[in-house]
């Protein structure tokens, strides 16, 4: 078994101040799961994780069903946030309640792995610590600078010292991400991915390493502080899923939820889904379509939607045209606090709501942003 994520690489933060409360019916894409944990804290009745994956599926599983059954040090542990010899995560894991099938796929894993902690274990995070170990040999210092750094004004100071060997990080992220990219063209045998080219990859890390430097302290950013340190100590960094004032009521949520795991394209699922989510978290499954598939797709959201329903994405480098929807319009400017606040800025996000007889913006615009960030 082999997972193309274990980690999170979005600031989920972002989605939970976006979803309402107790909304009837929410899609995710399930992704490594971390991203789908912190939206039990909005309560929802429903929640449906779909991913193209089985092993996505299964490793968000093992995070919801760790959600319902563990305490919260036993859950740290468990995921590998907290140290745990392997035979406590052994046991941790035979704590839950888990589908046959993702029983024994990930009990296969932990085995071959010698029950050693799930993160960063997943395809795109080995590719990113590679990337980030070439260029700690040119800046070996950076990891004790940026510990140092205890201010915004420090940080950038440093940053300004070492915006060139700081391009010298985003060509090897470049690299990485393009012979990614290039090997998943030749594996599908298809040219199904929208990224255009090594040049938008290399402007786009450039322009993240330089907003993140001049936003947000990096030793306490859980993505940038193992990507540029090689390192990552939870209790500095917490992801959201890990956030313990919203532990016990995520836990108790999910424990009400009804939640359902479908293994399925997005778009096919979709167009067969009228009118039956209230929210879509899609992650940046649009970096994965071709431009000719964009309206089409959205298209196939806008039907699955309910009226005044939300649909939140990301996009890795530019967002398509979507002139030709009807009922779909874009709330993005409405929610800028939201979206700067966001701490992963490798996305554009973008937010949609579908038209209707009812205007919940005000609604959604009432509600109080999280305050906590990474």
């Amino acid at each position: 078994m082999k997972f193309e994520y274990t980690f999170a690489n979005e600031d989920s933060y972002t989605e939970q101040s976006l979803l309402p409360k107790q909304s009837e019916h929410v899609l995710a894409i399930a992704g490594s799961g971390s991203r789908v944990i912190p939206l039990f804290a909005k309560m929802p009745e429903k929640l449906t994780c779909i991913d193209s994956s089985q092993q996505q599926l299964a490793l968000t599983e093992l995070r919801i069903e760790a959600l319902r059954s563990l305490e919260y040090v036993e859950f740290c542990k468990l995921l590998g946030y907290q140290y745990a010899q392997p035979d406590e995560r052994k046991q941790l894991f035979g704590k839950l309640s888990l589908t046959t099938q993702t029983e024994k796929s990930l009990s296969e894993f932990f085995r071959r792995t010698g029950w050693q902690s799930l993160l960063f274990s997943g395809v795109w995070e080995l590719k990113l610590a590679n990337s980030a170990r070439l260029f700690r040999l040119s800046c070996p210092d950076l990891s004790k600078k940026l510990i140092n750094c205890d201010s915004l004004e420090s940080q950038k100071l440093l940053y300004l010292s070492l915006r060139r060997k700081l391009k010298l990080m985003a060509f090897f992220l470049t690299l990485s991400v393009t012979l990614t990219v290039l090997l998943k063209k030749l594996m599908l045998r298809r040219t199904h991915l929208s990224w255009s080219s090594p040049g938008h990859f290399y402007r786009f890390f450039t322009r993240s390493i330089s907003h993140a430097f001049e936003n947000f302290l990096i030793k306490n950013n859980f993505y940038y502080s193992a990507l540029l340190t090689g390192s990552y100590k939870s209790n500095h960094a917490p992801t959201a899923e890990i956030d313990g004032k919203y532990f016990n009521l995520c836990k108790k949520a999910a424990k009400a939820c009804r939640i359902t795991y479908i293994k399925s394209d997005i778009i096919e699922h979709c167009e067969i889904a009228h009118n039956k989510y209230n929210f879509i978290s899609l992650s940046n499954v649009p970096d994965y379509l071709k431009k000719s598939d964009s309206p089409d797709f959205m298209k196939s959201l806008e039907k699955s939607l309910t009226e005044n329903g939300i649909l939140v994405y990301r996009r890795s480098i530019t967002s398509q045209s979507n002139s030709a929807l009807r009922r779909l319009i874009s709330v993005s400017e409405e929610f800028a606090p939201v979206i700067r606040r966001d701490s992963t800025p490798f996305y554009d996000i973008y937010i949609y709501r579908k038209t209707g007889p009812k205007d919940v913006k005000n609604k959604l615009l009432n509600q109080p942003l999280i305050p906590e960030y990474a």
